[in-house]
């Protein structure tokens, strides 16, 4: 290895005249490079030690801000998933007594369950169409309203036919709720914090 070991480094520069300049210095002597003026025909030069502080200054404000944004979205959106999920099982634990009640059978029963999903299943891309237009925070607010309206209306089914469309109506009113959540995250976090995100979220 030879005692002065020489490295080319060429910074980027406003004065396109020096554009293709280059600064020898030499990395064994310990002496520090020079800094020209932003006006010479020299290349500016940044040392080693302010980049090296801007990169962790900058790293250390993007874990700071990620960590608001987490505290901020992702609890309130796993309590919602949680109570989605709550109000997708519950009707098939209340089939115990409410058939017995409303005179349903075993098959007209799980045929208005299955009209809940065919809805879902219908409305969810239109859903999030119409989030992208009119926004997340209204979308999702009323996604959250008309499922709670339509879940209440449970209350007042009197048999098969009205049962199955209040379940058609809580599909329709609960479509894009998933898949709104999940393209409202991707507006907040960066590519690489997405699994991360949306993995948290699923704990719901």
């Amino acid at each position: 290895i030879p005692q002065s070991f020489k490295r080319k480094m060429v910074c980027p520069s406003p004065n396109p005249r020096a554009s293709a300049s280059a600064i020898i210095f030499d990395m064994t002597s310990g002496a520090r490079p020079p800094v020209y003026a932003p006006d010479s025909t020299s290349v500016p030069y940044a040392t080693v030690a302010s980049v090296s502080s801007s990169a962790v200054a900058g790293v250390s404000f993007e874990r700071t801000t990620m960590r608001k944004v987490y505290l901020r979205l992702l609890p309130f959106a796993v309590l919602c998933y949680f109570l989605a999920y709550i109000d997708r099982i519950n009707v098939s634990f209340a089939a115990l007594t409410m058939r017995g009640d409303l005179g349903i059978s075993a098959g007209d029963y799980g045929f208005a369950l299955g009209t809940f999903y065919w809805s879902y299943f219908l409305f969810e891309v239109p859903s999030n169409i119409i989030m992208e237009k009119v926004g997340a925070r209204i979308w999702i607010a009323r996604i959250m309203i008309t499922w709670g309206i339509f879940a209440a209306a449970t209350a007042w089914v009197t048999g098969s036919t009205s049962f199955g469309i209040v379940r058609f109506l809580l599909g329709v009113g609960e479509a894009g709720f998933f898949p709104g959540l999940v393209l409202y995250f991707t507006y907040w976090f960066p590519s690489y914090h997405h699994a991360r995100i949306v993995s948290g979220f699923l704990t719901g």
